[in-house]
């Protein structure tokens, strides 16, 4: 049974759907092309000298997709609902998703 929310707002402040990204061979997005959501970037092999990356990503009133600032090891504030092909490395960083909205 999936719990009840007393607002949109408190469900959508929350993260309530996550996964791992896979596969950029293609845009990633939700289910709902229109669903935001935030990513969280590991790099596989740690270093100390590199804090964050640029993303390739569309923010959810933006026009186009754009370069966007994403700090490593800490979930964006940014709500995404595009990353661009190949816009991460995933050979050399773990991505993760997570969504207030559920995508199962």
């Amino acid at each position: 049974m999936r719990p009840k929310f007393s607002s949109e707002a408190d469900q959508s402040a929350r993260l309530n759907s996550h996964g791992k990204i896979t596969s950029l061979a293609t845009k990633f997005t939700m289910e709902d092309p229109n669903t935001p959501f935030s990513i969280y970037v590991k790099k596989i092999v740690a270093d100390p000298e590199i804090i964050d990356i640029v993303v390739n990503c569309k923010l959810m009133l933006d026009f186009e997709s754009s370069n966007f600032p994403v700090a490593l090891q800490n979930w964006t504030s940014g709500n995404i609902i595009e990353i661009g092909i190949a816009a991460i490395d995933l050979a050399v960083y773990d991505v993760y998703w997570a969504s207030g909205f559920s995508q199962v």
